[in-house]
């Protein structure tokens, strides 16, 4: 337990290290945002943070974000994405950097994505440096175990440590929403659950999701903070209606593969989420090969995809990269040796061609289990964010 508690001593040390100064302009940008929305969860942090952040300015209020996915973000009051500066690897200090750049754009609404995994971190990401104003929870599924448990109650105990004081919880796992409802009755802080509008009922008629919609939860959730922010429900119904909807992202292979297209899983890196988005209508037909991205500190979660991998009925190859531990663990898990076949690291788009090139068309290369490493395969179109290039000091990397 010593870990935890000695990056926070790092992080206090950091921020003491700022001097009075640097505390009083961090408490100024604080006040000068009327609404900070703090995103956290196992799954579908990235989109939701995106999706309130758009539901908002689509409402009229001057928005920005910050997403930590496989790529770091900033997203401007024009809404447009653009790259956050980072030097070495991410650091929570990097959310105070952020709220001064909101306060200076003069941003009437803050939305950030949750940086920590540590539990520890969590509450100090919260509790020391955004002070949110609505907490979020997108959901709780059994992923980052190392970290927060092996239960879904010990997870959902560890995400807890961002429910905000004072303020409002929104979640969409009912499940846990009793639980939540508990720990977050001694901070003064009440717990609504955003739910998917049924068919049939007024917001339902505009906003009813299909089955296997990845973004039906992070509309829901955008809606739901909306209402909280205070705009009525059928102004919100309406702007919600209006928003884009997040398609997979698919890239089409080089030669030597013909018919075959690349599919970004890799941010849907717990089983429960991976295994719905394939059972849904957005993956395009064709010959499913997986590409597992093994890391070694996260041996849990590759155990646990190899053991999904090898249910597939065809598979007809399993391409693998990262780190080296992947192949034995899909052979524990019953997949034949002579399927397995290893690309660099990170692997370029002309190797998994190559690895695919004799297989039937169509095919669709489908990028699971960790996503550091695979940050070139994300496909986002940036512009540069002015003065943001300033250096962290502690905290911890990206999952």
């Amino acid at each position: 337990m010593a870990g935890p508690w000695i990056g926070v001593m790092g992080i206090a040390g950091g921020l003491a290290a700022l001097g009075l100064w640097e505390a009083v302009q961090h408490q100024r940008a604080l006040a000068a945002i009327p609404l900070r929305v703090h995103v956290n969860g196992t799954r579908g942090k990235t989109s939701t943070t995106k999706t309130i952040a758009a539901l908002l300015r689509s409402l009229g209020v001057a928005t920005v974000a910050k997403c930590t996915g496989t790529l770091p973000v900033f997203i401007g009051t024009d809404g447009v994405e653009r790259p956050w500066p980072r030097r070495g690897r991410a650091r929570v200090q990097e959310q105070v950097r952020f709220l001064r750049r909101a306060a200076s754009l003069g941003a009437q609404a803050a939305i950030v994505e949750c940086m920590a995994v540590d539990p520890v971190l969590q509450w100090v990401c919260e509790h020391r440096l955004i002070r949110s104003h609505i907490g979020v929870i997108t959901n709780v599924r059994t992923d980052h175990m190392e970290d927060m448990g092996r239960s879904l109650d010990e997870i959902a105990r560890s995400l807890a440590n961002t429910i905000p004081r004072d303020g409002w919880l929104v979640t969409a796992d009912a499940r846990f929403a009793p639980l939540f409802a508990e720990l977050a009755a001694p901070l003064n802080t009440q717990v609504v659950v955003a739910e998917r509008a049924e068919r049939g009922d007024p917001d339902g008629a505009r906003m009813s999701d299909g089955a296997g919609d990845p973004g039906a939860e992070h509309r829901a959730i955008a809606v739901a903070v909306a209402k909280l922010a205070g705009f009525p429900a059928d102004v919100v119904a309406q702007a919600a209606a209006r928003l884009p909807r997040l398609g997979p992202q698919t890239t089409p292979l080089p030669p030597p593969a013909h018919g075959a297209v690349w599919l970004h899983l890799w941010s849907n890196n717990d089983p429960d989420s991976f295994q719905a988005f394939l059972a849904g209508p957005h993956v395009p037909p064709g010959l499913r090969v997986p590409l597992l991205n093994h890391r070694a500190d996260r041996p849990l979660r590759t155990r646990v995809f190899a053991g999904l991998i090898a249910g597939w009925d065809p598979l007809p190859r399993v391409l693998v990269t990262g780190d080296r531990g992947a192949e034995r663990e899909l052979v524990r898990a019953g997949v034949p040796p002579d399927l397995i076949r290893r690309l660099p690291f990170p692997p370029r788009e002309r190797d998994v061609a190559d690895a695919i090139a004799d297989l039937p068309a169509p095919v669709v290369v489908i990028g699971c289990g960790n996503a550091r490493g695979m940050e070139a395969f994300e496909p986002v179109t940036f512009e540069p964010v002015a003065g943001a290039g300033q250096e962290e000091q502690a905290g911890e990397g990206p999952s």
